[in-house]
This record gives C-alpha cells, structure tokens and sequence, in this order.
C-alpha cells in the first residue's frame, strides 16, 4: 500500500478586499485564503446599499472580481449588477406588459457587456407597441454604452441616469411605468 504524504499548506489569513474606484476604493469585507495569488478571479457579491449608504438602493447587487493584490488589500473591478429577484416580482403586475430584452454591447474602451433591461407599461398594450419599445430601448442603449467606457456607464445606471433617460424617450411610444436595468454583466 502507497503511503500518500501529506503537505501543510500553512495558517489561513485574511484579506481585506477594496471596491473599485467607484467607491473611492473603500473596504468591502475580507476573505480567509491560504495564499494571496489564488484570491486573483474570486467574486464578492454586496448590496448597494451597504456601499453608498441609501436604502434606495437595497434592491441592487454589486458583484465585484478580485484583479491584483496591493500590499495584501484585493483590488476589485466590477463584474456585474443585477436586481434583486424580489424586487422584480414586487413591481410586475398582472393589468401591466413586461418587455424584457437582453443583448450584448460594446463600449468605447473594447469591453462587452450583455444587458438586460425591463420595462413595465403602464397598461396592457398590443404586440407591435412591445416591439417598438424593445427595439427602441436596444437602440438607445447601444449608443449610449459605445460613445463612452464601461466604467463611465456603470456609473451612471448606479446614479439611475439611464433609466431615466430610457424613460423619458420611450414615453413617446407608449407611456411607461418604470424603466429598470435588470442585469449587466461584463463578458470576459
């Protein structure tokens, strides 16, 4: 019988994690690892809210990838923003179309993201006026993420911008409760 040798790794430790420059690089939470390298690729998943300190911001997830290590602190980018499920729910009704979509985009730096954006009409509406606002709302997103970085659009979808802008737009087609970014995602 083979005598299989066993190698200590050493003590774990913990890491502080940094958000990215966004949230002017603050301390997000810490992760225990046996070595600093094998923390590069690692996700943490946070609430907004905790990051800006608005309870208005409580259905919104922030999911931040490990980059580099700077003096033992994980720097972080972000990786993707996504509402809460329950939110979702909570604001669909049964007398309201919801227009769902999702494609992927190019930025002005070269990064793609998919996006997946949701309205809720006011009413019920016919098939054609569905259509018109999907399409509509594709396009205005598209040249909104290429004229400017990736970085620059998270930031204005964090400072609901863009959805205020879809709003306004789309209204002329039909009139529209609300205008949400469900998801961004950036695709490595």
């Amino acid at each position: 019988m083979a005598q299989v040798q066993i190698t200590k790794k050493g003590r774990k430790k913990w890491y502080p994690v940094a958000a990215s420059e966004h949230f002017n690089k603050g301390i997000i939470g810490e992760i225990l690892s046996y070595d600093a390298q094998t923390l590069i690729g690692r996700h943490l998943r946070i609430n907004l809210s905790h990051l800006t300190g608005d309870m208005r911001n409580q259905n919104i997830n922030v999911t931040f990838r490990i980059i580099q290590l700077v003096k033992d602190v994980a720097e972080t980018e972000i990786a993707k923003y996504t509402l809460v499920n329950t939110f979702i729910k909570r604001i669909v009704r049964s007398s309201k179309d919801r227009i769902d979509d999702s494609f992927v985009v190019t930025s002005k730096d070269n990064v793609q993201l998919r996006i997946k954006p949701l309205y809720l009409t006011r009413n019920n509406t016919q098939h054609s006026v569905s259509t018109r606002i999907r399409e509509k709302g594709c396009e205005e997103i598209k040249t909104m993420v290429s004229s400017q970085s990736a970085s620059a659009f998270f930031t204005e979808v964090f400072m609901n911008k863009v959805q205020k802008t879809l709003r306004s737009n789309l209204s002329k087609i039909y009139p529209l409760q609300s205008v949400e970014i469900r998801s961004i995602e950036k695709l490595t």
